[in-house]
C-alpha cells in the first residue's frame, strides 16, 4: 500500500515538472520575440511585396532622371496587340520630328509575322492578331525639347483592297505619335501602350489633339522608352504580351508644335536586317532579335553593321 502511495506522488511530481517546463518555454519565446529587432514573421511577409515593388521601380531605370544629350535615349518596341485578323506581315516605320518638321529620313523596322491571338499562350484577349516586334532603337545626340516626338507608321500586308484584290505588299494602315521629353527636358521613360490611329498621318497634331482621331480597330503599340544609360538593364527584360498590364497610357505633355526648339540629330545606330522569306535588306536604325520562345524572350544585340 505504501508503495502505491509513493508511485502516485512521483507521477504528481512529474506532471508538475512538465507543466513548469512548458510554461518556461513559452515565456522564453515571448522574451526572445520582444528582444528581436526584426518584426514578426507575418509582418515581414506582408511588407515584402511593397518592398519589392519599390525596389524594381527604382532599379529598372524607368523613373524620371536627368537626361544626357550625348548618350541620348533608347526605344524598345515590344509588341502590337489588337491587330486586324487579316494582317499577315507588319512593320513600323519610325520618324523623329521636331514639331511638324521631320529630322532626317524615316527608319523602317524589320517586318514581323502576325499571329492570331487565339493561338498565343500569352494573350488573354483572344481578339484579332498580335505581332512581337522585339526591336530596340538607339537615338543618340538629341538635344531635349518638349516638341521632340516619334511618329510611327504601321504598315501591314493582308486583307483585300477596294477592288477585291488581295494585298500582298506592305501598305500603310495607321500611325502613332509619341512625345519623348517632358517640360523639364527629361525623357518620358516608362512602359507605354499607345493606340494606333487611323490614316492620314498628321505629324503636326499634338499628342493631345491625336486623342480626337479614331483608333484603328483595337490596335495598340506596346513599347518602352529609357535613357541610354539604362538600356542594358532593359535589354534583359523578357518580352511577353502576357505582361501587357504593366504598360500604361503615356501622359500628355503641354508641348505645342508651333514652339521653336533647337534639336540636333547626327544619326541613329544603323544595322542591316533581312526578312527571312524575301531576303531583302531593310536598312534600319534598330537592333532586333528572333521571335520569343514559349517561355518569353530576352533582347540581344544585333552586330551586323550596314
Amino acid at each position: 500500500m505504501r508503495a502505491d502511495i509513493d508511485l502516485l506522488k512521483q507521477e504528481i511530481d512529474i506532471h508538475r515538472l512538465r507543466r513548469r517546463m512548458k510554461t518556461t518555454a513559452v515565456q522564453d519565446r515571448h522574451r526572445q520575440t520582444s528582444l528581436s529587432p526584426l518584426p514578426p514573421l507575418e509582418d515581414v511577409r506582408s511588407q515584402t511585396p511593397t518592398l519589392a515593388n519599390n525596389f524594381f521601380e527604382s532599379a529598372d531605370g524607368l523613373g524620371p532622371a536627368p537626361y544626357d544629350p550625348v548618350a541620348g535615349f533608347v526605344v524598345f518596341y515590344d509588341f502590337l496587340l489588337g491587330l486586324d485578323s487579316f494582317y499577315r506581315v507588319c512593320r513600323l516605320v519610325v520618324g523623329l520630328y521636331n514639331g511638324p518638321q521631320e529630322m532626317g529620313n524615316p527608319a523602317p523596322l524589320p517586318p514581323v509575322y502576325c499571329e492570331p491571338a487565339s493561338l498565343s499562350p500569352y494573350q488573354p484577349d483572344k481578339r484579332g492578331n498580335l505581332a512581337t516586334l522585339a526591336t530596340k532603337q538607339a537615338v543618340p545626340r538629341v538635344r531635349p525639347s518638349p516638341t521632340i516626338a516619334l511618329v510611327l507608321e504601321l504598315q501591314a500586308s493582308g486583307g483585300y483592297d477596294p477592288y477585291g484584290q488581295e494585298v500582298s505588299r506592305l501598305v500603310s494602315r495607321g500611325w502613332v505619335k509619341l512625345d519623348i521629353f517632358d517640360s523639364h527636358n527629361r525623357v518620358i521613360s516608362g512602359r507605354w501602350k499607345v493606340p494606333i490611329r487611323i490614316l492620314p498621318v498628321k505629324p503636326s497634331l499634338t499628342t493631345g489633339e491625336i486623342n480626337g482621331v479614331p483608333q484603328l480597330e483595337n490596335a495598340e503599340l506596346y513599347l518602352r522608352i529609357v535613357n541610354a544609360r539604362d538600356a542594358d538593364m532593359q535589354s534583359s527584360a523578357p518580352i511577353s504580351p502576357n505582361n501587357a498590364t504593366l504598360y500604361k497610357y503615356p501622359p500628355l505633355t503641354a508641348a505645342r508644335t508651333s514652339l521653336a526648339a533647337e534639336a540636333l540629330l547626327t544619326a541613329f545606330h544603323q544595322s542591316a536586317h533581312r526578312f527571312p522569306n524575301s531576303q531583302l535588306p531593310f536598312p534600319s536604325y534598330a537592333e532586333s532579335v528572333d521571335p520569343p520562345p514559349p517561355s518569353g524572350m530576352l533582347y540581344e544585340d544585333f552586330n551586323d553593321q550596314l
